[in-house]
């Protein structure tokens, strides 16, 4: 791409609630738009991505992420190798001062449910079954959001 396009970014209007959208692609956060890759760039330290940024020597790579920084150092150190350093950092309290973003709203909702995890549950077993395939859960999370139209 020889182009770059400068584009505004529009301030929240007001403090009030909005929608907001995590665009992906199924089982995969990387992605081409507009001849643009797209990736969660923190995933860069992990051994597939970082070999192929570094194999990208004549590249321009620009890395965004809202959480940059890894509990597990190494990984930090594979992101700045395979970015740079950061060069701009803006907390979320000065987005929200400015305009950019609003506070969230965090509601504790009790649910009623079957907590048998059985000692062979791996994680990905215990988001399916408590989160990601939960009916009641996201049945009470849309009731919710509805409500509070």
């Amino acid at each position: 791409m020889d182009e770059w396009e400068v584009i505004e970014v529009k301030k929240a209007k007001g403090a009030h609630k909005q929608h907001v959208y995590d665009i992906k692609v199924k089982d995969n956060h990387n992605f081409f738009a507009n001849k643009i890759l797209s990736s969660n760039c923190h995933h860069v330290s992990a051994s597939t991505l970082f070999k192929i940024a570094m194999k990208c020597d004549n590249a321009i790579l620009i890395g965004l992420s809202a959480t940059p920084y890894r509990a597990y150092k190494p990984e930090t150190m594979k992101i700045i190798a395979a970015l740079g350093e950061i060069v701009y950092s803006i907390s979320c309290r000065k987005l929200i001062e400015e305009g950019y973003l609003v506070d969230a709203e965090v509601r504790i909702v009790d649910l009623k449910q079957d907590s048998k995890i059985e000692y062979w549950d791996t994680y990905t077993d215990i988001v399916d079954k408590y989160i990601t395939n939960n009916k009641d859960r996201n049945n009470k999370i849309v009731e919710v959001a509805l409500n509070d139209k």
